[in-house]
């Protein structure tokens, strides 16, 4: 088969009007685009090897890893798999990409003739919304040695008209997809609680020995009209700046010295024990360890900001200097890319939204950090930005220092891969997020307590459909299947994964809801399905995997799938770890049997760091549930897993009935409930708002009672199941 080549040096290929007309001209099914114009060595049988990747997914996009030149000598050069949030418009491919002539011809049809510089970039964008973006984690050639990128090209003022560009193509891209939002913003009260200063200075810190006093200075030595004080946590340093801070703390009440009691904090975590501690102010304003304020007056004029602004989080900008504190390469970063109008769809392009930042605390402690120690920051930036309005302060407020233990300086291509595979799963859930919000504006909760457990409950009328889906064979029979790739929605995109593609749910319960549906048309059973349950959990490290069995919850068990939700959404991963009737019936080298008793629905939660003793465990289970149920194709049952570091969850809810009789009630006894797993995780989802103001805790309970084992046939199960 021939195929087409075209070097990105023989035009400008980011100019839209060349683009077009280079795409046109090829008439192969396949072509290569090279972006640099020196030549690359290709080791035996790469191109092969794309071609047949790409025949085989028919995705529209083939990309691999390569080794570079670096200094004249030859080293392995890894990218990383493209996923939703990969928005940046400086992902790194490598030097050479494979397309599908025809999904590229159907992508720069859509683009922006005007375009001078962003033109390839809006081409990966239309291209992965036709089609897919495939990684080949193999070496297949060598890279000539080219300039690295800078890590700051993008808030260099000398490039400010290829970021205009670049932003209107982003922009254009996420309205197409659904995730643009307006510069509509919701209000924010300041006036919210009591606080025992005005603000706080947060710095973490962990070995900084050499900077960290003169940062705490730096912010002791700010003239207010209001008090402050300065948390700096402590990160169990194993240096000297323990012994600095129990000095300085010794020397200025304000100087609050924090050690976390947990040893695996990042930075997030460091910044959570601040945030939600006692002495912590109105608002929390950033310092890093190794950083310092430019003059006197930046608390002032941060404080002075938030109420001129009326918003809950500010972004300075700041100067980068060397440890001598002299002026470095590109100087002033003031990140003018933010706009009222469009900064929150930008912020999914760029990879930082800058420094100094500032929180209302209220709204900081509602979202918390993640426990991360690279773009905590970014995350809850985003999250804020969904929201509210972000304010900007555009002159320099503190000197940021580069040096040799800076967390970004000089990273190697792993570590740097790491950060930006973060950044990009940050994207990934918050772009799926903002999808999401227009289908959640309807939704009230209202939480009841029980003794040592939760149960949320949700009004959710979009979710009628699932609630009131009738699942008899017959009407199964006549409908057209909605989880089948032909009778889906054209606009209805998914990312294909082993014999799965991931959707979002068009009705969602979590703000970020995952439908992982087999690519083939077969009945809902978990049997032989728990490898790929555990895979898809892996895969997705920030959600919750759910299973509804075919009488279960499963509005559609003719055809197989699974679900996924935010981590953190169902009360069950927390009740796991703390509610007290967890009792440990077995315990093993290789993993644990726990029930939850008197937890209003029979449940079974094995653990295990090894899969194997999990899914013995487990097939164990399903032959006694079986016995329990033997008229039943499956055994009524829902499950959900995810992991803690390398610790499984695997969480089982057996059941005995499909829907409570309120269902079935006829007048105003009926209450249109249909628990799934969602329901036994501990958020019961109703449709009707007359419901939501009916069920009462009593009638909640008797719900889940009618739907669960009873006690006799749950100690048959546990029996059982600790004798396998």
């Amino acid at each position: 088969m021939s195929i087409s080549h075209i070097t990105h040096g023989e035009r400008d290929l980011r100019n839209a009007i060349e683009l077009k007309k280079k795409i046109a001209e090829i008439s192969t099914e396949y072509f290569f685009l090279y972006l640099h114009n020196k030549p690359i060595e290709w080791t035996k049988g790469a191109q092969e090897k794309l071609l047949q990747t790409a025949q085989t997914t028919g995705a529209g996009m083939i990309y691999s890893d390569r080794y570079k030149i670096i200094n004249g000598e030859i080293k392995p050069y890894p990218v990383n798999n493209y996923q939703p949030g990969s928005l940046r418009d400086d992902f790194d491919f490598g030097g050479v990409m494979l397309y599908k002539t025809s999904i590229a011809q159907k992508a720069v049809a859509q683009i922006d003739e005007n375009y001078q510089y962003a033109a390839l970039y809006a081409l990966r964008l239309q291209v992965f919304h036709l089609s897919e973006i495939i990684h080949v984690p193999e070496f297949l050639y060598t890279e000539p040695e080219i300039p690295v990128n800078n890590l700051f090209a993008y808030v260099d003022p000398k490039n400010r008209a290829v970021q205009i560009e670049m932003e209107r193509a982003c922009t254009e891209y996420l309205k197409m997809t659904g995730a643009y939002l307006p510069p509509v913003f919701q209000k924010v009260d300041l006036s919210e609680g009591h606080f025992p200063v005005e603000a706080s200075v947060v710095i973490p810190v962990r070995n900084r020995e050499k900077t960290i006093e003169q940062a705490v200075r730096s912010a002791l030595a700010q003239k207010t009209s209001f008090p402050f004080n300065i948390l700096v946590i402590d990160n169990h340093s194993t240096d000297r700046t323990t012994e600095i801070l129990q000095r300085l703390a010794a020397e200025e009440s304000r100087v609050i010295h924090l050690i976390p009691q947990a040893t695996d904090s990042g930075i997030g975590g460091c910044w959570n024990l601040a945030i939600n501690d006692l002495h912590c102010g109105r608002f929390a304003v950033q310092l890093d360890s190794d950083d310092l304020y430019i003059d006197k007056n930046v608390l002032q004029k941060i404080v002075n900001a938030f109420y001129e602004q009326q918003c809950p989080m500010i972004i300075g900008s700041y100067r980068m200097v060397n440890f001598q504190l002299e002026e470095i390469p590109p100087g002033l970063i003031d990140h003018r890319e933010w706009t009222l109008e469009n900064g929150r769809n930008n912020a999914l392009r760029i990879n930082g939204l800058g420094a100094p930042r500032a929180f209302y605390t209220p709204v900081i402690r509602e979202i918390q950090f993640p426990n991360v120690s690279y773009g905590e920051d970014y995350a809850v930036g985003l999250a804020i930005s969904r929201r509210y309005t972000i304010g900007r302060i555009y002159e320099a407020l503190y000197l940021c220092r580069r040096w040799e233990d800076n967390s970004d300086a000089n990273p190697d291509i792993t570590r740097l891969n790491a950060y930006n595979q973060y950044k990009d799963r940050v994207r990934t859930m918050e772009l799926l997020t903002r999808i999401s919000l227009p289908s959640l504006a309807s939704v009230k909760t209202h939480t009841f307590d029980f003794q040592g457990y939760k149960i949320k409950m949700q009004f959710n009328p979009v979710r009628v459909r699932s609630a009131n889906a009738n699942v008899d064979p017959t009407a199964l029979k006549e409908r057209k299947c909605v989880l089948c790739a032909e009778n889906r929605p054209p606009e209805q995109k998914g990312i294909n994964f082993l014999h799965y593609t991931i959707l979002l749910n068009p009705y969602p319960i979590f703000p970020v809801h995952l439908t992982i549906v087999e690519q083939h048309h077969v009945p809902q059973s978990i049997r032989g399905r728990l490898p790929d349950f555990f895979r898809l959990s892996d895969l997705l490290p920030d959600f919750t995997l759910l299973y509804n069995g075919p009488k279960s919850g499963a509005s559609l068990p003719d055809h197989f799938h699974f679900q996924a939700g935010n981590k953190g959404f169902l009360p069950v991963e927390q009740d796991v770890y703390s509610f007290p009737g967890k009792k440990c019936l077995q315990s093993e080298a290789d993993g644990k049997v726990y029930c939850m008793e008197n937890y209003g629905r029979q449940c079974i939660v094995l653990e295990s760091a090894q899969e194997a003793w999990l899914l013995h465990k487990f097939d164990s289970l399903l032959e006694i549930m079986q016995r329990i149920q033997p008229q039943e194709t499956e055994p009524m049952m829902n499950l959900i897993t995810w992991k803690n570091k390398d610790l499984r969850q695997l969480v089982i809810f057996p059941r005995r009935q499909h829907r409570p009789q309120q269902f079935y009630a006829g007048g105003d006894q009926q209450i249109l409930v249909s628990p799934g797993v969602v329901d036994f995780g501990g958020a019961l989802i109703v449709v009707r708002e007359e419901d939501f103001e009916k069920i009462d805790a009593d009638l909640l309970q008797n719900i889940y009672a009618q739907l669960t084992y009873s006690d006799d046939e749950m100690q048959i199960l546990l029996n059982q199941l600790i004798q396998s």
